[in-house]
């Protein structure tokens, strides 16, 4: 959170030039390790440990700003139930994340030996720990999906099903990770998954444009979009 002391002073009075009739206000602190963005609407992070000492931002650092800078404007979990029908003004009909329980994995049936075992014992690297009582499957999933139109438009075409209720969200990383972002399995080159891979550029996707249309917010330069 910020305070007044965060705020530019001048003649020993806090100066807020340019905050009247502002509908979203970002500060930007460095102060040790971390620079920070808090908006009323979400609040994120970027480690400045992450950041090069050049004064140059990498690549990569560069799209680690652009990702925190696209929570801020209301890519997080806390901002879903606030996104708006660009189109009338008032909030969707139907919720903008809609959960469904993925089917049960079935159970992995016993690891072949190898190819050269014939008799008695096996060698020592075939000495598995035996499987849980009964190799029972692992228990089902809740999978949570951003379901609004744009959304579901993009992905479906993102990954060639018309089926698709939404845009899957990443359902690991805790507090920290889950909902706020793209399934990484799916979408991993997407700018709003939770990891980069190394040495890869992250791409704004039509996922991503998708997602800020569709709060109701902000009209997106649809030629800019990147496929992942």
């Amino acid at each position: 959170e910020h305070s007044p002391e965060d705020e530019h002073s001048h003649g020993g009075e806090h100066s807020r030039a340019g905050e009247q009739n502002s509908e979203n206000l970002l500060h930007l602190k460095l102060s040790g390790t971390a620079l920070a963005s808090d908006l009323p609407t979400a609040s994120s992070s970027l480690s400045a440990e992450t950041l090069p000492a050049s004064p140059t931002l990498s690549a990569q650092a560069l799209d680690a700003l652009v990702h925190e800078l696209v929570h801020a404007l209301g890519f997080h979990a806390s901002s879903y139930p606030t996104y708006v029908d660009s189109n009338t003004g008032k909030p969707y009909l139907a919720p903008a994340v809609l959960q469904r329980q993925a089917p049960a994995s079935p159970a992995r049936p016993p690891p072949a030996p190898p190819a050269n075992f014939s008799s008695g014992q096996p060698p020592a690297l075939w000495n598995t720990p035996p499987p849980p009582p009964g190799n029972a499957p692992p228990p089902s999933q809740q999978l949570s999906f951003l379901a609004t139109p744009r959304v579901v438009q993009e992905a479906r075409r993102a990954l060639g099903c018309s089926s698709l209720i939404g845009g899957q969200l990443e359902n690991e990383g805790g507090s920290g990770g889950a909902l706020h972002h793209w399934e990484f399995r799916l979408f991993f080159q997407d700018l709003m998954t939770p990891y980069f891979l190394s040495g890869v550029r992250s791409r704004m996707t039509g996922m991503t444009l998708g997602a800020l249309q569709d709060s109701g917010w902000y009209a997106p330069r649809w030629e800019y979009a990147q496929t992942a």
